[in-house]
């Protein structure tokens, strides 16, 4: 993910310093961040505290648990699979019209 998130930061960056576009490269830096933070936020904390749960002693509330950490991950999903597909139309070459 860290990788990732420089390397949408970087191709930004340099999109903007030659005059091209770099918003969605932006854009996808921003939705790499969101998405590091709600794993971080939500997701790692959980499977922190799941790794020490006995099958014969789990918490009363774990339904909600597992349930939370499922909406977390399924956005976090939606947002990746949002992002890349940004990255794959701001990076496919440009239309030229047809010739007739």
């Amino acid at each position: 993910m860290i990788p990732a998130l420089i390397c949408t930061g970087v191709v930004a960056v340099i999109g903007h310093r030659r005059g091209g576009s770099w918003v969605p490269a932006a854009t996808v830096t921003v939705v790499l961040a969101a998405i590091f933070l709600l794993s971080a936020v939500v997701n790692m904390p959980i499977n922190l505290d799941q790794a020490d749960w006995r099958p014969d002693q789990v918490p009363t509330d774990w339904l909600a648990i597992r349930d939370r950490w499922q909406v977390s991950h399924a956005v976090r999903t939606v947002a990746a699979l949002a992002g890349f597909g940004l990255l794959l139309i701001a990076g496919a070459p440009p239309r030229r019209p047809a010739r007739i």
